[in-house]
Parts: structure tokens; sequence; C-alpha cells
């Protein structure tokens, strides 16, 4: 069983991987405890805005106390928004590790497809580090690669994992689009293709840049 308790984190570091997605390291107690799947929650200072933001666990180190998150920031004036703004030494309380995580012993031995999109993607790579597997990624993202190198440096040698850039739908909104309207652009290293289900009208590929 986790333990779980407010307290006032450090960042250690903070970068910006893409467009409005960034990547900060902070020392917490909550890492001695934390498992792949769980997340904290982050406060702001500022007083107007009392909840915190749950933010994923994207990596852990227990050996020194540390943990990973990848984020999005959603907007100006946001919890988020206040997050990118910090920098080494400062410091930012939050609760956790919360959630149940993933249950990896079941996947023990098997072959195992990690999938995530957009935000989902970064709490895929500390399970793909800690499977004890055969494991594949199938990543989506909206326009812009993150977290690819790290992906493709924790998984299996026999396998590429899949990165998935789809420039006309979300992730989350291609279920409510009959199939032969996606079309994907599939990342493999610097090799783009372009794939089609079905015949599709140039006018409904991508929009001249």
């Amino acid at each position: 069983m986790t333990t779980k308790k407010k307290e006032q984190a450090k960042v250690v570091s903070q970068e910006q991987l893409a467009n409005g997605i960034f990547s900060m390291w902070i020392q917490t107690e909550a890492a001695g405890s934390a498992r792949p799947g769980q997340f904290i929650s982050m406060y702001t200072n500022d007083g107007s805005k009392l909840l915190p933001r749950p933010i994923s666990i994207c990596e852990i180190n227990k050996e020194d106390s540390r943990l990973r998150v990848v984020y999005r920031v959603t907007g100006e004036n946001t919890g988020t928004e206040e997050f990118s703004k910090l920098k080494t030494g400062d410091a930012i309380p939050i609760i956790g590790p919360l959630g149940n995580g993933f249950p990896l012993e079941e996947a023990a031995g098997r072959r195992v497809f990690l999938m995530g999109g957009g935000i989902g993607v970064p709490p895929m790579l500390e399970t793909m580090k800690q499977l004890d597997a055969k494991k594949i990624a199938v990543l989506g993202y909206r326009d812009e690669l993150f977290l690819n190198e790290e992906f493709e440096k924790n998984g299996d040698s026999e396998q590429k994992s899949h990165f998935i850039c789809c420039p006309l739908l979300t992730v989350g909104a291609m279920k409510k689009v009959s199939s032969h309207k996606i079309v994907f652009l599939k990342y493999w290293g610097a090799k783009i293709d372009i794939l089609e289900k079905k015949k599709l009208h140039k006018q409904q590929l991508l929009e001249e840049n």
C-alpha cells in the first residue's frame, strides 16, 4: 500500500519539450512509494485557485527521491501556466502518490502493447521501463512528437515503437469518424509515411503548409 501526504517538493529541473508541453523533475518523498500509472496533485501559489492539478507521473527515480512529470499548459492564467514558470530550487506543494497504478505483475512474460494519446503518453514511459514483458508502444500525437526518443531507448530492440500524428483529428475523436476518412502520419525515426485505408481526394488530405 502506497503512502500519500502533502509536502513541499522542490523543482530540480524544467524544460519545454514541445509547443505547450513541459517536463519537470521534482525532489519529493512521494518517489519512494510511487509506481507506474499513478499521479500527483500539484498546487499553485495562487490563493484564488484552491484545487490542485492532477498530473500523471512520467518517470520515477527512487534512488534520488525524484519524480518526473510531463504536462500541457492549458491556457493563460491557469495553474499549469504557473507550473511552467517554476525554476530550479523553487518549492511546489504536492500530494501523492495517488491512484492505484498499473498491475504490471499481470503482464509479466507476455506481449504488451502500451497505448496512449496526447498528454496520456507520459505515464506509459515508466510503465515501459518497469514492464518485464515483450513490449511495444503505440502513441498518438495531435501535431508534434515528444518523449519519442525515450520510448525508443527503453523499448525492445526487436520491436519499434509507433508514433502516430493525426493532423486532421484528435486521438479521442477517431472513434466518432468513419474509418475510411482517417489519415495518419506515421513516424519511424526520420521516415514519414502517409497511410490511407481507402483512397481520398487530395483536398481531404493535409492542408497546404
